[in-house]
């Protein structure tokens, strides 16, 4: 957790948009990441475990593990253009949160196929976005 940081002025943020990786995690014809290396803004690729998600009826350790070693291999290939994936840990709207206090960011990537993880959890990721932006 951060500590003792100030809530920069709008106009002061640094302009990023966030490839949001949940289960298409993987680079060759990847919409998000495609999308946002089109974008004028710099982009950080995030992973979220969810504390919901990951104590859901979905989630097991074989898939979790999974998710890891992907997770992995795709660091590998974002090395050569020297990014890497952000990992966290938590809920999700406190992180895109966290993001939008700190950041100045637009767009999230790829958010329309995602499979959902509860009932309005995206939804209130995009409202996050629409307050950030008003």
């Amino acid at each position: 957790m951060l500590m003792n940081l100030t809530t920069p002025e709008k106009k002061s943020k640094p302009a990023i948009n966030i490839v949001w990786l949940k289960r298409d995690i993987r680079l060759a014809d990847h919409e998000g990441f495609y999308m946002a290396v089109q974008a004028d803004e710099d982009y950080i690729p995030l992973y979220i475990f969810d504390r919901d998600e990951l104590a859901g009826p979905d989630s097991s350790l074989r898939h979790q593990q999974f998710v890891f070693h992907s997770l992995l291999d795709v660091n590998k290939q974002l090395e050569a253009v020297g990014r890497e994936i952000i990992y966290c840990w938590g809920n999700t709207e406190k992180i895109f949160h966290f993001f939008l206090t700190y950041f100045l960011s637009k767009k999230s990537f790829p958010i329309r196929n995602l499979a959902p993880l509860e009932p309005g959890k995206e939804t209130s990721v995009w409202l996050l976005f629409s307050l950030a932006m008003a």
